[in-house]
């Protein structure tokens, strides 16, 4: 199961298909932000890395180095590590995007360039 409802995390299935995209999927979410630097050069790194691709990007890097994500712990580590720039409403975002990827190919995100599309190019 990709998802365990009752510990909330969130566990990268043996898929290699799946990983391969979403390594393409993490590449595509930080070339976003460097178009976003490029096109805002006031914005810090902190404002990049709390918008919604900046957080896909990090959620996505830690499933795939440690293979399951405690969702909670996560949230916890990234609120502190943001501080007063967390925001809530784009990381439940990120997180909900990811976890429909992990468990249905991406079935239930809408918009966006999707899941397999990116590793297929």
């Amino acid at each position: 199961m990709a998802q365990n409802e009752e510990t909330n995390k969130i566990v990268l299935p043996d898929d290699q298909d799946l990983r391969y995209a979403l390594e393409f999927k993490r590449e595509e979410y930080l070339g976003r932000m460097a178009k976003k630097a490029r096109e805002c050069p006031d914005l810090t790194q902190g404002q990049l890395d709390v918008t919604t691709s900046g957080y896909k990007a990090r959620l996505v890097k830690v499933l795939l180095d440690k293979g399951v994500m405690d969702v909670d712990e996560v949230l916890v580590q990234t609120a502190q590590q943001d501080g007063t720039l967390f925001n809530h409403q784009n990381f439940s975002k990120a997180l909900k995007i990811l976890k429909d990827y992990v468990t249905t190919g991406g079935k239930h995100v809408h918009g966006g360039t999707g899941l397999y599309a990116v590793h297929q190019q």
